[in-house]
């Protein structure tokens, strides 16, 4: 596998031939919905492995996504193929559940045999984060996300940091306000990829002292771009939440994570990856 140093784009990719296609299907909805509280249950045709490229979610009032609302979290969860085969189960949820929110995810259903699918059920974490050894096939496999949830036990809480990435088989789980002392519950869904089913590979990353607050947004190369990992962390203490997510689409990779004002700046990095066509 070749290096390619830094891109245009301004990221570290690494290349190799692109080996035999995969057939795609998308996934999702990139437009306009609206939960009204709590979390909510969507069809999900699962004909393939599901790999995630992009979640959103903004808490709103009705239909006015102007609102500049901010709220506790409890839990923000994207979980194909869950309850059951056929739906999806979505949220971002505060205790009471009533609190509305916007939401657009998308998956790409990929068909082909050699792409591995895990699962790891509910597990605890406690602290600032965790690492946690995870199932991997031998050989040379990407870690793709397909889905998770990361929940705080008990009380809902303001947000410092929340990140799921991955690296040499390990997993680092994120979840903590400014105290770093909350336990949470982590449900992890996700895919080993051949590396000959994937063009490029990079990491995009932004920090607090060049973003503006509320949003960031990095150019990345044209194709069906999955997102493999992501960490968002406040630079100056925890925050209520108005939203998080992170979209990959029309070449860029865009990061959300702020509340009400926007205007507090924060660290992120998002590790990516381009399917071959």
């Amino acid at each position: 596998m070749e290096d390619t140093g830094k891109s245009e784009f301004g990221v570290r990719m690494t290349a190799s031939p692109a080996g035999p296609a995969t057939a795609l299907q998308a996934v999702g909805n990139l437009e306009e919905e609206f939960s009204g509280g709590g979390v909510v249950e969507r069809d999900f045709p699962l004909t393939g492995v599901p790999l995630l490229g992009s979640f959103y979610f903004q808490y709103t009032s009705g239909r006015n996504l102007s609102t500049q609302l901010d709220h506790h979290v409890q839990t923000v969860l994207v979980l194909p193929g869950f309850p059951d085969q056929g739906k999806i189960e979505l949220g971002m949820t505060e205790n009471g559940n009533d609190a509305d929110y916007y939401f657009k995810v998308r998956h790409f259903l990929a068909d082909n045999s050699r792409i591995r699918r895990f699962s790891r059920g509910l597990d605890i974490g406690q602290g600032r984060n965790i690492e946690i050894p995870i199932e991997r096939p031998t050989g040379n496999f990407i870690f793709v996300l397909s889905g998770f949830q990361l929940s705080y036990r008990g009380d809902d809480h303001h947000i410092d940091e929340i990140g799921i990435t991955e690296s040499d088989g390990k997993v680092r789980v994120r979840l903590n306000d400014k105290n770093d002392d909350d336990s949470f519950v982590f449900r992890l869904f996700y895919a080993y990829v051949p590396r000959d089913l994937i063009a490029q590979l990079g990491t995009a990353r932004g920090d607090g002292d060049s973003d503006a607050g509320g949003g960031a947004s990095m150019p990345i190369p044209a194709g069906t771009a999955v997102i493999r990992g992501f960490n968002m962390d406040f630079r100056s203490t925890d925050h209520h939440i108005r939203n998080i997510g992170v979209v990959t689409d029309n070449r860029k990779v865009e990061v959300f994570f702020g509340d009400k004002n926007g205007d507090d700046t924060y660290d992120w990095v998002v590790q990516w990856a381009i399917l071959a066509a």
